[in-house]
């Protein structure tokens, strides 16, 4: 009689499309299953689950690669062995060497399964011996590791070759087995058993237990409820490559990068009681500290008016693979605060302070100077402390040379000094008396060639100029993009773009691409100069989008937009304080130091400031923020916290969140709105008139901070 199995399985985020029940029979095998950092218990009957072996083969021709199958070999058999004592099916796919086999009853007993058609068409595409199921590009961005090179990690490079010939003798087949590396098999032999659960383990996660006909994507596709055995898997990976990590932490991105696009993971603790397995090697590694061990360069790169549905993590139809990438192989912030528009934001990252603190013309967009030359800024404090400091791209602090940057803190800098300017143009607004602001070092210049390709030019320029450095470094994007005007002239991005029929979102969504793409050229230069691996890349927008333009307020081409970006399913746009106006897209990438994780805990702009203080061994100035580190890089409980927002002279607009509850005002005297966001995130219950206390109590917050705001 088969016994109860209980999986705890997990996944990075709900992506996948299989269904996962859980029968009301107690004799069934609960699985805890881990999504995307959170664990459920699922109930699987053992008689409709199988369990299938990828390519354990007998020898392989990384030499790393035959040592590690070796030793989880052992393991894995005892494992098997209790599956099917547990009355799971177990489907031993050797690819390429099943003919080995020819001849026996487990092999035999593959090919004589009643033909079953699957519901979707099996993959009929060939790589390594069989078909070959290739990766969605709807689905699944690039993976987090680079094997381009086939992932050989051994310090001579081992010569590609078949080196295999059956499947490890020190794993059992049993004459109740069935051995086949076919796709449709594999169907016949699940459909003729009722068999509707697929558990995976084996290698090579990042190439076989996905690709082959018998595979995760392949079980995905036709239905299956799959989960993958994560502490029974190895990858083809050498910490020599991107993202420059030890061969076991590239296998933990891939389980990951399974976990959030195609099914949940499991450990073979659900099947065997026993603690999962661990690779010696693996075991003896030191623990990661929390702690840099080195000041890091720093790399912040500000979008703008990009909102929170308009990026790929967030929205399949956007097409960001390099934000994408980072966001799955660093630290997504998912509730990452900034200010409703350009100018307060920048004040607030710049100073770690609310713009309300300085005056009330920087809490919405102004040619003024921001705050007094003197005031300390992120750029000061790093230079005080020995960093090379530079910018590319949108000041938007004080639009007169003798308010730029390199009075407040910059070694280099370059770009505008005003707002947002035309793409080729490189002029802000028609009639401003702050048109003509494109500058180098505070001297105006004339440039050719769309602004989001002069500002990657110029930051690559600076990360190649600095690859050999003694000291670290400091580098400020603030993108032009993906503010209006738009033109996006290279055919590339609309290519990429042509499945949004709205040619006004088209237009937006290819320069979004376009933006990614220099966010690309960043990192590959990281890369290419030796410097990734010490340097930090925190990624923002600088608030919500602007979801409709009217067009003609900057040099021609300036058209008229209707629905082109979107904060969904947030609540509010641009300069609103609903947490569409500023609850934005948000990152951090570190590798070997920042570890794959979404971060829950709400954070603010102006956070920014203490915590690069710490990485950089600088003092920081006082101010609003606080260092959220620990949130960064461990698993730290949430904390309350108290975020304060003014928009427009006159306080047009305000906000206060107190730990989950917030109040606003979206119009100038109006009654105050309360929401309980941990209940209704996206704002559509307003309980002022339900819950007076609370919005007494929030008011009293409100006009605490308040106080502390400029005269």
């Amino acid at each position: 009689m088969a016994r109860s199995l209980l999986i705890c399985a997990g996944v990075l985020v709900a992506a996948s499309a299989c269904v996962y029940t859980a029968p009301d029979s107690s004799s069934g095998m609960l699985l805890h299953v881990r999504n995307h950092a959170r664990e459920r218990v699922f109930r699987w009957e053992p008689a409709k689950t199988a369990l299938i072996v990828c390519d354990m083969w007998d020898d392989h021709w990384c030499e790393g690669a035959a040592r590690r199958v070796a030793e989880l070999a052992g393991p894995m058999n005892d494992m098997i062995s209790a599956a099917r004592d547990r009355g799971i099916f177990i489907i031993h796919g050797p690819s390429s060497v099943v003919s080995f086999y020819d001849g026996s009853p487990q092999r035999a007993r593959a090919k004589a399964a009643p033909f079953a058609k699957s519901p979707v068409p099996l993959s009929e595409s060939e790589r390594w011996g069989t078909t070959w199921c290739w990766p969605d590009p709807k689905r699944e961005p690039g993976m987090p590791i680079d094997d381009t090179d086939m992932g050989c990690d051994c310090d001579k490079k081992c010569t590609i070759r078949e080196a295999w010939s059956r499947q490890i003798a020190s794993i059992d087949i049993h004459p109740d087995d069935a051995i086949t590396d076919n796709g449709q098999e594999t169907y016949n032999l699940l459909a003729a058993r009722g068999i509707d659960n697929v558990i995976l383990c084996g290698v090579h996660l990042n190439m076989c237990v996905l690709g082959r006909p018998f595979g995760i994507r392949q079980m995905v596709n036709v239905g299956k409820n799959v989960v993958l055995m994560r502490d029974m898997t190895d990858t083809m990976y050498d910490h020599r490559r991107r993202p420059f990590v030890d061969h076991f932490a590239g296998t933990d991105l891939v389980v990951e990068h399974v976990e959030r696009h195609w099914c949940p993971s499991i450990t073979s603790t659900d099947i065997t009681g026993k603690t999962p397995f661990r690779f010696k090697e693996k075991a003896a590694r030191p623990p990661r500290s929390d702690a840099p061990i080195e000041r890091p360069n720093i790399l912040l790169i500000v979008a703008d008016d990009l909102g929170w549905n308009d990026i790929g993590y967030h929205n399949g139809k956007m097409r960001t693979p390099n934000l994408d990438r980072l966001a799955e192989t660093g630290v997504e912030l998912d509730c990452h605060y900034v200010q409703p528009q350009c100018t307060p934001t920048r004040v607030a990252l710049m100073t770690g302070r609310y713009p309300s603190r300085f005056n009330m013309r920087c809490t919405q967009a102004s040619n003024d100077l921001a705050f007094p030359v003197g005031t300390p800024t992120m750029a000061s404090m790093l230079k005080g402390a020995g960093y090379a400091t530079g910018m590319s791209g949108k000041w938007h602090l004080g639009s007169k040379p003798k308010w730029g940057p390199n009075h407040h803190g910059f070694d280099h800098s370059h770009g505008s000094f005003a707002g947002a300017v035309g793409m080729y143009d490189h002029r802000y607004r028609i009639g401003s008396p702050f048109a003509v602001t494109w500058h180098r070092n505070h001297k105006l210049i004339k440039e050719e060639g769309h602004v989001t390709d002069l500002t990657t030019k110029e930051t690559v320029r600076w990360i190649e100029a600095h690859h050999d450095a003694k000291k670290p470094w400091f580098f400020f994007v603030p993108f032009h993009a993906v503010h209006t005007p738009l033109v996006e002239r290279d055919a590339r991005w609309n290519a990429m773009n042509q499945h949004i029929k709205s040619d006004d979102r088209r237009l937006y969504a290819s320069a979004v691409s376009h933006m990614d793409h220099a966010i690309g050229r960043m990192v590959d230069a990281l890369e290419r100069t030796g410097q990734r691996g010490r340097t930090i890349v925190v990624f923002t927008s600088d608030n919500g989008a602007q979801v409709n333009h009217g067009g003609g307020a900057y040099p021609p081409p300036d058209p008229k937009l209707k629905n082109f970006s979107s904060n969904k399913p947030l609540r509010g746009k641009k300069t609103d304080v609903y947490e569409g106006g500023y609850r934005v897209p948000a990152l951090v990438s570190w590798p070997r130091v920042l570890l794959p994780r979404k971060v829950a805990q709400p954070m603010h702009a102006v956070d920014w400031v203490p915590t690069l203080a710490k990485l950089a061994g600088a003092a920081a100035p006082p101010g609003d923020g606080q260092d959220v580190w620990t949130h960064l890089t461990s698993d730290a409980p949430q904390t309350d916290r108290t975020f304060y927002i003014v928009w427009g002279t006159g306080r047009r607009r305000e906000s206060l969140r107190h730990g989950d509850w917030k109040i606003l005002r979206n119009k100038r005297n109006v009654p105050w709105e309360l929401y309980d966001l941990a209940r209704d995130p996206f704002e559509t219950r307003n309980l002022a008139k339900k819950r007076p206390e609370k919005l007494a109590a929030l008011t009293q917050v409100y006009a605490a901070q308040r106080a502390a705001d400029a005269r």
